[in-house]
């Protein structure tokens, strides 16, 4: 999906990577052991629907998906909305590859955030997406895969994703 705004031009502003707004969203997604997915109308960011994660206790469980585009030098940042379920703050990570294979940790561009309970949006400057090891710029042209997880949950935790969007500053 693609927004349009205002502007000389009547260039877009936005690029929306991810929304769920539907069921078959969750046939694109990638599977993996410990997170079980849904589409729910609780606590979407945008429009009526949301990525509801329950994260079960396991190393990292959560969103893993290749995006639907790879260039993403025409934009500013990469933002997030996520809502905390939970009644404490949570650490929650974000994973960015720019390679075609999974790389190592140290080869991949990863943040850390804390979300208080209830609606957050997270915003990630793309001119700061490094890698965690040799601080190699990811390449904006070559966006491969983005992941939104938490480490080694202790219990069943529920989030809900939603919105996931580059955008332009004006």
């Amino acid at each position: 999906l693609l927004i349009l705004a205002g502007g000389p031009a009547n260039k877009p502003t936005e690029y929306i990577l991810f929304d769920f707004e539907s069921e078959s969203t969750l046939d694109l997604i990638s599977w993996k052991c410990h997170t079980i997915f849904s589409v729910s109308e609780m606590h979407a960011g945008h429009g009526r629907f949301a990525l509801q994660m329950a994260l079960y206790p396991s190393a990292t469980p959560g969103f893993v998906q290749r995006v639907p585009r790879e260039d993403w030098s025409e934009y500013d940042s990469v933002c997030f909305d996520v809502f905390n379920d939970e009644d404490h703050v949570l650490e929650i990570g974000m994973r960015i590859d720019d390679q075609v294979e999974c790389p190592d940790l140290t080869d991949c561009c990863h943040h850390y955030y804390s979300v208080r309970s209830g609606p957050n949006t997270v915003c990630i400057p793309l001119d700061t997406l490094t890698t965690a090891g040799t601080e190699r710029k990811l390449d904006l042209q070559a966006i491969r895969r983005l992941f939104v997880f938490m480490i080694r949950p202790p219990a069943k935790t529920v989030l809900y994703l939603d919105y996931v969007r580059l955008t332009k500053d004006r």
